[in-house]
């Protein structure tokens, strides 16, 4: 990412606070409700964890008429925590690496829910 930014470019990550994530092996999201195409539609998202990694699960659920179809996606990952985020983007040559907790660039606090990123080349 650092040679592709131009010098004096600002580098943006956004993250879950994994953080407190897996501190607190917080397994469940706040459930997402929306209409999509005029239908209902339900988002659920929670996390299996496991030594060293996760898995992010998100159930999809779908009215159609009287019932519910649904859908799962997973992903394995490994949770990138701030001390390490900031070591590798001072190691990559990034400098002022600030956090944030959300994008009202409110302070990083461990019971923030997003860990945002900002780096200068």
């Amino acid at each position: 990412m650092h040679a592709v930014l131009r010098p004096g470019g600002i580098l943006v990550i956004q993250n879950r606070n994994y953080d407190r994530v897996w501190a607190r092996k917080i397994r469940f999201m706040p459930l997402d409700a929306r209409v999509i195409g005029g239908r209902e539609a339900l988002f659920l998202r929670f996390m299996d964890f496991h030594r060293k990694t996760l898995t992010f699960n998100i159930l999809q659920l779908f009215k159609e008429d009287t019932r519910w179809l649904y859908r799962v996606d997973s992903t394995r990952l490994r949770p990138i925590f701030r001390r390490e985020l900031e070591e590798d983007l001072r190691d990559a040559g990034f400098y002022n690496v600030t956090f944030y907790g959300d994008y009202q660039f409110s302070e990083w606090r461990e019971e923030a829910e997003d860990t945002i990123a900002l780096a200068w080349r």
